[in-house]
């Protein structure tokens, strides 16, 4: 070791001598003449012995601060021995006195690292000087342990390279994130072990300028660990100087970040989501305000008197609008967030749907086929959540033929028993549905295959998969009591097998709905609020088919003054829509309740909003009707509202 003799002056100067020494001496009359030496000199001679048994027991009793000890000592062990196990157990510094200067004794003393020599006689000014320069060392030494124990146990890996940049020390978390032992990685640069191949030769050239200019460079990294896996770090590197000023050494900061970076991801990903769920309300309302006429007058052809064809054609308009009306809040609940409400539904209209929707969107070089019995159980189920799973899986089926294919959907009853032993443990027994979705495409790798449902695993290329779809299918499924499988042949494709517990003892006959009878009306007037023209007529063409009589208001504000100059036969009802241009529904109550307390209102808007008409002061109460709707639900909805009677004349 290296010490720097100025500093040894300054701290001989400045820093008192040691205060606690022990001699261990085997000659008495030695021992004494050195006590009376160190005490002029002003130190502590806490304790003397001639043998090194005791003077392993006196350094752990009293603590001295320097062992000055001969190597020839009385007794079993000598000084050598005694040196060794004081180091051993206290770590103090040991200085051995000796009047033999053999090479042999030298090398066994110089075995256990002791702070110093000296050899007898010696001067009072040489020894001195040795017992402080072991002090010094001694506590030299111990910084450096304790600088590079802290270095060596630091959570972020710290790595050092010399001026040229090779690695000369590397820390223990370097090589757990990295893969690299020290060995391997030792006299090599960082970029030969670690360079990712997802940074440009540009941003390597920028980092290295920097620092050999003697700048510190900070910023984050794409690195590649042994095994091939990517991670990311955030390195500070920054230059070492000698006294010169010159640069010596380089020392490199990193900070494992993938973890952050996938919370950032997802993140992000939740904000893009709650944007959509914005986007897909404002989807939802007008979509809902265009349908609503097209399902109402569907309702209104219905009741009359057509052709085969021309009923089969009517019959056809209705049920798009309906399936439309189900796209709409299924897309709503989804983008909220919403688990939706379980009912006992058909998976075979789900499945012959999504395949439907498939042939129309999917490459025309992949064929879909589907084959679903017409006698499936039903089951008990969230059919926003299962339609999320089909299309999850068959878009995923579809990415894994990029060349073409067939892509497969077949349903079938089962009974889960003991012989299905590697359902189970999942799946109680009884009947089920199995779904199985097969593919033609590249298969699944069978070192991948285990991963497949991990959240955020993906092996497409950024932007093109989230990495989500089947670990939310996995857990939709479990969600219902059900289970997946998986099975896959790199090269012929993948198959899925999806499990959901049913009943089997539901009777699936079709039976053919009958034409509900629709409350009438005796004339009562009512009025209409709504600034969609489509929505206001059919309303109209609709409430005057059932008996009542109708007017039209396009806001709020020209609703208030055809509500305040009716002075003879007041409006029994007011259908107001929620959101309008002018003066906007909650408005319009708001003005009408202090001279209109009584006039029945029923609020309707194509979209909900998530707290209900809770947000809405004095709406909380009302009934509210969901666009689109049916001549049905409005027929009953007006019909209840004006079982009430007559409303009393306003106030004033």
């Amino acid at each position: 070791m290296r010490l720097n003799c100025a500093k040894l002056a300054e701290h001989m100067m400045k820093t008192p001598p040691c205060k606690k020494i022990l001699i261990v001496e085997d000659e008495v009359i030695v021992s004494r003449d050195i006590r009376l030496q160190l005490e002029m000199l002003g130190y502590d001679v806490i304790g003397e012995t001639r043998y090194g048994e005791e003077a392993v027991d006196l350094t752990l009793r009293l603590d001295p601060d320097l062992v000055l000890m001969d190597i020839q000592l009385g007794g079993e062990m000598n000084g050598i021995q005694a040196g060794r196990q004081i180091i051993e157990e206290t770590d103090k510094p040991i200085v051995f006195l000796t009047a033999f200067a053999s090479g042999d004794l030298f090398e066994q003393a110089k075995a256990i690292s002791p702070a110093g020599y000296i050899l007898k006689p010696f001067e009072e000014r040489e020894l001195r000087i040795i017992l402080e320069m072991a002090v010094y060392k001694q506590k030299v030494e111990h910084e450096l342990r304790l600088k590079s124990n802290a270095l060596s146990a630091a959570a972020n890996a710290v790595v050092i390279t010399d001026k040229t940049g090779l690695i000369e020390w590397a820390n223990r978390s370097f090589t757990l994130n990295s893969g690299y032992s020290a060995e391997e990685a030792f006299g090599k640069r960082p970029g030969e072990l670690l360079k990712s191949g997802k940074h440009p030769p540009e941003f390597y050239q920028e980092m290295w300028e920097t620092i050999t200019r003697g700048e510190v460079w900070d910023g984050e990294i794409t690195n590649k660990r042994k095994d091939g896996t990517l991670y990311q770090e955030r390195m500070t590197i920054t230059p070492i100087f000698a006294a010169s000023g010159a640069i010596t050494h380089y020392i490199a900061i990193k900070q494992d970040i993938t973890q952050e970076k996938a919370l950032e991801t997802m993140y992000l990903r939740a904000q893009r989501l709650e944007s959509i769920g914005t986007l897909a309300g404002g989807i939802a309302h007008d979509l809902n305000n265009i349908l609503a006429p097209i399902l109402m007058s569907g309702d209104l052809l219905l009741n009359e008197t057509l052709t085969p064809d021309q009923r089969k054609m009517v019959e056809l308009i209705h049920e798009s609008a309906k399936r439309g009306a189900d796209v709409v809040r299924q897309v709503l609940a989804f983008a909220r967030g919403e688990d939706g409400n379980r009912t006992e539904i058909q998976l075979r209209h789900l499945i012959v749907e999504r395949c439907n929707v498939s042939r129309q969107t999917f490459p025309k070089n992949i064929q879909v086929e589907e084959q679903v019995p017409r006698d499936l159980w039903p089951v008990q189920a969230d059919p926003t959540q299962i339609h999320q799973v089909l299309m999850n899986l068959m878009i995923n089926a579809r990415d894994a033929m990029p060349k073409g294919g067939t892509l497969t959907v077949t349903a079938c009853n089962r009974i889960i028993d003991k012989e299905n032993r590697y359902l189970s443990n999942e799946l109680k027994p009884g009947p089920c549905v199995e779904l199985t979705i097969s593919d033609t495409g590249t298969g699944i790798p069978p070192d991948i295959i285990e991963r497949i449902f991990d959240p955020f695993f993906t092996t497409k290329a950024p932007g093109k998969g989230s990495g989500l779809g089947l670990s939310s299918a996995m857990g939709i499924l479990r969600g219902h009591k059900g289970a997946l499988r998986v099975n896959s042949t790199p090269g012929e494709g993948s198959t899925f097998k999806l499990f959901l517990p049913a009943d089997a003892r539901k009777n699936q006959s079709p039976v053919q709905p009958e034409l509900p009878h629709l409350p009438a009306g005796n004339q009562e007037p009512v009025l209409v609020v709504d600034d969609e023209d489509s929505i206001r007529w059919m309303i109209r063409n609709t409430l005057q088919s059932l008996g009542y009589r109708v007017e039209l208001a396009r806001n709020g504000q020209e609703a208030l003054e055809k509500i305040q100059d009716r002075k003879t036969d007041p409006y029994r009802l007011l259908l107001l829509d929620l959101m309008m241009p002018v003066m906007n529904g909650p408005e319009l109550v708001s003005r009408l309740k202090p001279d209109f307390p009584e006039l029945p209102v029923l609020i309707m808007s194509g979209m909900l909003p998530e707290n209900g008409l809770e947000q809405y002061p004095g709406l909380s109460h009302l009934p509210f009707l969901q666009k689109p709707f049916s001549i049905e639900t409005l027929a009953n909805l007006v019909a209840e509202q004006l079982k009430s009677g007559p409303v009393p004349p306003p106030k004033g």
